[in-house]
C-alpha cells in the first residue's frame, strides 16, 4: 500500500466515521475507526474535528484523540500522537502548522498559526504564532515568524 493511497484511505475512514458520529450512530463510527486502524495503521478518533485540507504525507502510526481540533492546511507526518494529557482537554492545532515525525502533543494546548514542531518533540505548552519548537519538552528555537504560504521568513 503506497503512502498516497494510505493517506486517502485514512481520511476516508475518518470522514465516514465522523459522519456517523455526528449523526448519533456511535457504534458504527467506532467500528469504522477500528477497521480504519487495522487497514491503515493510524488511529484517528471519529469524534475529532479535522479540516478537509489536512495532509498526512507519510501516514503510518498517527494517533489523534477524540477531542482534538485540527484546522486547515496542517501537515502531520508519521508516528505523531495528539491527545489529552492529565486533564480532560485536548490540543487545538490552528491553520498552517507542520508537525514532524515522532512528535507528541498532550493536554489543552494551542498550536498557533504556522507553528512548526520539530521531529521527536514533546509539546506540553501552547506555542506562539509562526515559531519553531523542538526538544523534550519542546522549547522555542526560532523566534522569527514564518509565513507558511511562501515558505520564507518574514522580517518580524
Amino acid at each position: 500500500m503506497n503512502d498516497r493511497y494510505r493517506s486517502n484511505a485514512t481520511l476516508k475512514y475518518y470522514r465516514l466515521g465522523n459522519y456517523f458520529y455526528r449523526h448519533h450512530m456511535k457504534k458504527l463510527s467506532y467500528a469504522l475507526q477500528w477497521i480504519g486502524m487495522r487497514k491503515t495503521g493510524n488511529d484517528i478518533s471519529s469524534a475529532a474535528t479535522i479540516d478537509k485540507s489536512v495532509l498526512f504525507p507519510h501516514p503510518i502510526g498517527i494517533v489523534i484523540g477524540s477531542g482534538v481540533r485540527i484546522d486547515a492546511d496542517v501537515i502531520i507526518h508519521a508516528n505523531v500522537i495528539i491527545g489529552r494529557g492529565a486533564g480532560k482537554n485536548y490540543p487545538v492545532i490552528q491553520r498552517g502548522c507542520v508537525i514532524y515525525g515522532n512528535s507528541c502533543l498532550f493536554g489543552g494546548i494551542v498550536l498557533k498559526q504556522n507553528t512548526i514542531i520539530g521531529a521527536g518533540s514533546v509539546v506540553l505548552t501552547s506555542t506562539e504564532k509562526g515559531c519553531v519548537y523542538a526538544g523534550v519538552p519542546a522549547k522555542k528555537i526560532n523566534g522569527k515568524a514564518i509565513n507558511n504560504d511562501t515558505h520564507k521568513e518574514s522580517k518580524k
